[in-house]
């Protein structure tokens, strides 16, 4: 295959020579200018001279972090913020939504719960088929279902329409919210992931402020329609911008798509300014991929458990406070009056304290990249 090493052979002295002049050519500087980056990508460049080929993590790893990874964290951290602003939306207008269509306590519940119900089905199947056909792909696909049903469902006119478009957007949420970090810990190196990902969370936090303010300033004077639109804005903005990111080269190489792998690894090192490693980029035996069994194999069980568990009590918190807090201040029951709680009202103060949780989310930001270390 093109772009693989076949060890041996008369290329191998011709390669050898090349990367030695590569080495005094490109390197001598790098030695004088010292530093700890530099050095380490000397060493680098050395194994993989000494071999003649490099694996996708060496190159990764060689090209290190620039432009492309700082510009591609923050446009892949609007994903997260687009996640954060369609999961609390229902929570600031439900209010709202008891009052409009007159809603029992049971018909209020059942929005949340049907929206992370149809969420479940959607990560299972964004994971599986972005381990078969591409993370980006699968990537721009929930994105685009959160962005058109998060748009009409501002269009719903009765209950059940509602319920059936927002499960929708739930769908896309299940998709998108794993492979955004996914996408996010594949193009960076080791030393750097914790901090990137960390990006995604502060992104979150950001979507949390961007919807409640959107509420305070929409939704009296325009109703939960404006609130909707307002949600839906920025995931359809994103929807433009994520044809123009590049597939993840791990996947390319273990897809057995090396050539496509290594020109995508040459572009982002042109990119940094970093003259990319000579060589040639070393083909993995392709394997069946999107198994569910493959996370309880030996040696992953114990982590795959573990996630589970994590995730399972983090998300039971998180979103329990989401969607709890609104509501119960809109009733009265948080620093108001209890004897006469109003459902169908969120007044300026009681948005005010819900921003105020949302901005104590940027306190976990730096403890996550700490404790990452």
């Amino acid at each position: 295959m093109s772009g693989t090493l076949s060890p041996g052979g008369s290329g191998e002295v011709t390669q050898r020579t090349v990367l030695t002049d590569f080495t005094v050519q490109n390197y001598q500087t790098v030695a004088q200018d010292g530093g700890e980056e530099e050095e380490s990508r000397r060493r680098k460049l050395e194994r993989i001279q000494r071999r003649g080929f490099y694996s996708v993590d060496e190159a990764i790893e060689y090209i290190g972090i620039g432009p492309y990874h700082y510009i591609w964290m923050w446009l892949y951290g609007i994903s997260s913020m687009t996640q954060a602003v369609e999961m609390t939306l229902t929570s600031v207008i439900l209010s709202d939504l008891t009052c409009y269509w007159n809603l029992t306590l049971l018909e209020e519940i059942l929005i949340p719960i049907c929206v992370l119900l149809a969420a479940i089905p959607g990560d299972y199947l964004g994971g599986w088929l972005a381990d078969i056909y591409g993370r980006k792909i699968i990537l721009i696909i929930g994105q685009i279902i959160i962005a058109v049903f998060g748009v009409l469902s501002a269009f719903c006119t009765t209950y059940i329409s509602y319920i059936v478009v927002r499960c929708f957007v739930g769908f896309g949420f299940g998709i998108v919210v794993m492979l955004v970090i996914v996408q996010v810990a594949e193009i960076c190196p080791t030393a750097y992931r914790a901090t990137a990902v960390s990006v995604t969370f502060i992104m979150w936090a950001i979507g949390d402020c961007y919807i409640v303010l959107g509420a305070w300033f929409l939704e009296a004077k325009y109703g939960w329609q404006a609130v909707v639109l307002w949600a839906a804005a920025p995931c359809v903005i994103l929807c433009f911008i994520l044809p123009l990111a590049d597939e993840s080269c791990k996947y390319l190489v273990i897809s057995n798509q090396v050539d496509k792998a290594k020109v995508t690894l040459t572009k982002i090192a042109e990119f940094n300014k970093i003259e990319m490693c000579p060589g040639d980029l070393e083909a993995v035996e392709e394997k069946r991929r999107g198994r569910i069994a493959d996370m309880f194999v030996p040696g992953y069980i114990q982590m795959s458990v573990s996630l589970l568990i994590c995730m399972f009590t983090s998300a039971y918190i998180y979103m329990g406070n989401v969607y709890d807090t609104p509501y119960l201040l809109a009733a009265g029951y948080c620093f108001g009056d209890m004897s006469t709680p109003d459902s169908c009202v969120m007044t300026a103060e009681d948005l005010e304290y819900t921003l105020i949780i949302c901005v104590g989310e940027f306190l976990s930001v730096p403890l996550f990249a700490v404790s990452s270390e």
